[in-house]
C-alpha cells in the first residue's frame, strides 16, 4: 500500500489505536468461509454496520470486497475509512488517512467512555490467525531496487523495462512466524560456542517458500509445492551465551522454481527466485523466544503470476529483503500473507526433497543433491527386493509377532496396533526376523547379510508417527545389543547426521522430521551402559564407521537415501555390504532403502 512506508502513520497507529489486520476478503480462511471464523464474523458485522464514507470510486465497488480501513469506537460505532480494491484512489494517500484518523480521535474525545478494558494478552487465537504468545514474530520488508515496468497497451501483462514504476517506490511488508518448538530445537542442538548447527527445516522451508517472496503489487509468488524448492541451505553458529540469552549468526542460500499458476499470452514458463540470506538473532532461553533478529537477503526473481494479477514479462530483476524482530502489538496482530491460504503447510514449512544443507559459514559448500538409482543398490547391498504397492492403498492394521513383542514390549506394540499405517513398500524377499506385520506384508523386519542384519520399516510414516518410530528405534537398538553379545568388540552405535544433510524426506504421505536431537536420545537409551553413541557428520566419518570393527549399528534417518561420494554409489554399496557381512547392523527408518543417492556438491 502507498502509505506502508510512512513511519508517521505507523507510529500513530501504535500509539493511539489498537491495530488489527485480517485477510477476511479471501474466499476462505483455514478452509472455512470467513463468516465461520471468529474474526471473520466480527469483521463482517463491522462491515455491515459501517457508515459508508464518500469515496472516489463507484459505490458498487464497496460490495465487492471487505478490503479497506475501519475504525471501531469503544461504544461500538463503526467508521469505515477509504478502501476497496482501487489502488489509484486518493483514499490511500497518507494525508487523507491522517485526516480520517483525526476525525476518529475527535469523535472518541467528544463521546468519552467511562472505562475501556484492553486485554494485555495477544488477540484471540481461536482461529490460529494471530501469533500465539509463544510465537516469535519477524517483520519481512521487500523492495525491488532499480525496477522499472510498464503495463501493456492491451492490459494483458506488465513488462519489465520502460519508465520508473510505482513498484519501485514501495516497501512491502509481511511477517514470519517462528514457533516455539523450532526455537527449542535450535537451543537443544547447540552444544558449544562457535559450533555450527542446522536451522530447523520447518523454519527454513517456511522462509524460502512463503516469506522471501515477491509481494509487490500483489504478486505473492508463494511456492506451494515442496518440490518447487531446489536449494535450501542454511546453518547457524553460536557466538555468545549468558544465563538466559544465546546469540547466533546464520547464513543461507536458496533457489525456488515453479510453473506459472495459470498460462496467459507470453506468460513466462516458470516463476522463480534465487538468492542468499545472512544475519544474526538472539534467543531468550528462558522464554524460548527470538528477541532480536537482523538479516538481509538479496537475489533475483523472474516470472510472477498469481490469479487476479497480471504476469511480469521480461528478464530477471533484483529483489531485496530486510528482516527484523517485530514483537509489538501491531505486528503480532497480523498473520503472514500465506497463512490463511496454506495454514497447514506454512506450519510445517519444510523443503522436502530439496537439495538442502549448510551454506558454509566457514566458506565451504556443505549442500547435497539426490540422484535416482532404483532397486539395484538394495539388491547389491543385501540381496533384498521390495514389493511396491499403490500410494493410495488404504491404511491397514499393524500387529506384532511373538519376536516383536519380546523386542518392543507390550506398551509400544499397543501404540502401533492403535494406528493403522500405509504399508506400501513391504519386502518381496522373506525376512530373517519379522517384528511388526500387516495384511500387506512385513512392517518392521530384519534381513540377514552374512553375520549382520539390515533392519527396515516398510510403512510410510507421517509426522505424527515420528515419536513412535523413535521409540521403536530405542527398542530395536536394545535388541541389537542383546543379539550382539557374542561380538563384544562391537561397542559403538553411529547416528548419521550429515552436515547440511536433509531435514525431511520426500515421500508421498510421509513426513518424518529428521533432527539429531530427536533420534540421539532414543539411540542412547536403547544402547545402554557400556556402549557409545557417535554421530557421523561427513562421508569420511561414515566410511570410517563402516570400516571400524567396533561399529555395532548405524542408523540412517534419511529414508531411501544412500550417502555417497559423487558417482561412487557402487563403491559405497560394496563397503556397506562388507560391513554387514562382518556382523554390523544397519537401520532404515522407512521407504525403499537406497533408492536414491545423497551426494555432496563439489565432491567434498
Amino acid at each position: 500500500m502507498f502509505f506502508s512506508m510512512h513511519p508517521e502513520l505507523i507510529q500513530r497507529l501504535k500509539a493511539e489505536f489498537i491495530p488489527v489486520a485480517f485477510n477476511v476478503g479471501a474466499p476462505s480462511v483455514l478452509g472455512r468461509p470467513e463468516s465461520q471464523t471468529f474474526a471473520g464474523a466480527w469483521f463482517r458485522k463491522l462491515w455491515e454496520t459501517t457508515e459508508r464514507a464518500p469515496v472516489s470510486v463507484p459505490t458498487e465497488d464497496w460490495s465487492k470486497t471487505y478490503q479497506g480501513w475501519y475504525i471501531a469506537a469503544p461504544d461500538g460505532r463503526a467508521m469505515r475509512l477509504f478502501g476497496g480494491n482501487f489502488s489509484g484512489s486518493l483514499g490511500w494517500h497518507p494525508a487523507n488517512l491522517q485526516r480520517s484518523l483525526d476525525a476518529a480521535v475527535a469523535y472518541c474525545s467528544q463521546n468519552p467512555q467511562p472505562r475501556v478494558d484492553v486485554p494485555s494478552t495477544d488477540p484471540d487465537p481461536r482461529d490460529g490467525l494471530f501469533a500465539a504468545p509463544t510465537t516469535s514474530v519477524v517483520l519481512v520488508e521487500t523492495r525491488v531496487p532499480g525496477f522499472t515496468a510498464r503495463q501493456d497497451p492491451d492490459n494483458s501483462a506488465i513488462s519489465i523495462g520502460g519508465p520508473p514504476s510505482k513498484l519501485n517506490t514501495r516497501v512491502q511488508r509481511d511477517v514470519l512466524w517462528i514457533y516455539v518448538d523450532e526455537v527449542r530445537a535450535i537451543v537443544a542442538a547447540t552444544r558449544s560456542a562457535n559450533e555450527e548447527v542446522r536451522l530447523p527445516g520447518s523454519l527454513t522451508g517456511r522462509l524460502v517458500r512463503y516469506c522471501l517472496t515477491d509481494l509487490l503489487a500483489g504478486r505473492s509468488t508463494f511456492f506451494p509445492g515442496a518440490e518447487d524448492v531446489k536449494l535450501s541451505a542454511f546453518s547457524a553458529r553460536l557466538t555468545g551465551k549468558t544465563e538466559n540469552r544465546a546469540s547466533y549468526v546464520f547464513a543461507g542460500r536458496f533457489s525456488c522454481v515453479r510453473p506459472p499458476l495459470s498460462r496467459l499470452r507470453e506468460a513466462p514458463e516458470e516463476v522463480g527466485r534465487t538468492g542468499t540470506v545472512s544475519g544474526e538473532f538472539d534467543i531468550d532461553t528462558d522464554a524460548m523466544r527470538v528477541v532480536r533478529f537482523r538479516a538481509y537477503s538479496a537475489g533475483q526473481a523472474w516470472g510472477g503470476r498469481v490469479e487476479g494479477h497480471l504476469p511480469l514479462i521480461g528478464p530477471r530483476f533484483p529483489l531485496a529483503f530486510a528482516l527484523t524482530e517485530a514483537n509489538d502489538p501491531l505486528m503480532r496482530a497480523m498473520h503472514p500473507a500465506a497463512y490463511a491460504m496454506v495454514a497447514e503447510s506454512y506450519r510445517k514449512g519444510a523443503a522436502e526433497g530439496a537439495s538442502v544443507g549448510a551454506p558454509g559459514l566457514d566458506g565451504a559448500d556443505h549442500s547435497w543433491s539426490q540422484k535416482e538409482v532404483g532397486p539395484e543398490a538394495l539388491r547389491t547391498i543385501a540381496g533384498v527386493t521390495v514389493r511396491g504397492l499403490p500410494w493410495e492403498s488404504p491404511l491397514v492394521k499393524v500387529g506384532a509377532t511373538e519376536a516383536g513383542r519380546r523386542w518392543l514390549g507390550d506398551e509400544l506394540v499397543a501404540k502401533w496396533e492403535a494406528h493403522p499405517a500405509s504399508i506400501i513398500q513391504p519386502p518381496a524377499t522373506k525376512p530373517s526376523i519379522e517384528l511388526l506385520q500387516s495384511a500387506n506384508g512385513p512392517v518392521l523386519a530384519g534381513h540377514r547379510v552374512g553375520q549382520g542384519m539390515l533392519y527396515r520399516m516398510s510403512a510410510a510414516l507421517r509426522q505424527e508417527d515420528t515419536r513412535r518410530m523413535q521409540q521403536t528405534v530405542e527398542k530395536l537398538a536394545a535388541g541389537i545389543v542383546r543379539e550382539a553379545s557374542a561380538m563384544p568388540a562391537r561397542r559403538r552405535i553411529v547416528l548419521l547426521a550429515l552436515r547440511g544433510g536433509p531435514v525431511s524426506v520426500k515421500l508421498p504421505g510421509a513426513y518424518p522430521l529428521y533432527a539429531e536431537e530427536a533420534w540421539r536420545p532414543s539411540l542412547e537409551a536403547g544402547a545402554g551402559a557400556g556402549l557409545k553413541v557417535q554421530v557421523a557428520e561427513s562421508l569420511p566419518e561414515l566410511t570410517a564407521a563402516l570400516r571400524d570393527p567396533a561399529t555395532l549399528a548405524i542408523l540412517n534417518p534419511y529414508g531411501e537415501l544412500l550417502p555417497t561420494p559423487q558417482g561412487k554409489w557402487k563403491e559405497t554399496a560394496a563397503l556397506l555390504h562388507d560391513y554387514l557381512a562382518k556382523g554390523g547392523a544397519w537401520i532404515e527408518v522407512h521407504g525403499h532403502p537406497f533408492w536414491r543417492t545423497l551426494e555432496p556438491h563439489g565432491g567434498s
